[in-house]
């Protein structure tokens, strides 16, 4: 997605942290696409400065572009849940999860 938005040039240029922000961002399509479509918007920003942004949890649920936020994708999504999925969801956070390389 970061190499579509942002063209090969720019993300070649800084692999390390296009591949730092796709972590970050556990590859999640939507916040990745955001990313980028900020970093595409800011030319002069480096993809090294969206990783030190994004290292900020916060910041991660805050990303934002126009009218496509990651925050209210989740909350939209938490809204559909039922109560019985909204008391087992949470539960996930604590099964291990295996990192990706």
């Amino acid at each position: 997605v970061l190499k579509h938005i942002l063209g090969n040039d720019r993300v070649e240029k800084e692999l390390d942290a296009a591949n730092q922000i796709a972590v970050l961002l556990q590859h999640l399509p939507l916040a990745v696409e955001i990313a980028a479509k900020r970093l595409k918007s800011r030319q002069r920003m480096r993809l090294g400065a969206m990783v030190e942004r994004l290292s900020d949890t916060q910041s991660r649920l805050d990303l934002e572009i126009s009218d496509v936020a990651v925050r209210s994708s989740f909350e939209v999504s938490w809204e559909a849940l039922d109560f019985e999925l909204r008391t087992f969801f949470p539960l996930l956070a604590y099964l291990p999860s295996r990192s990706r390389r």
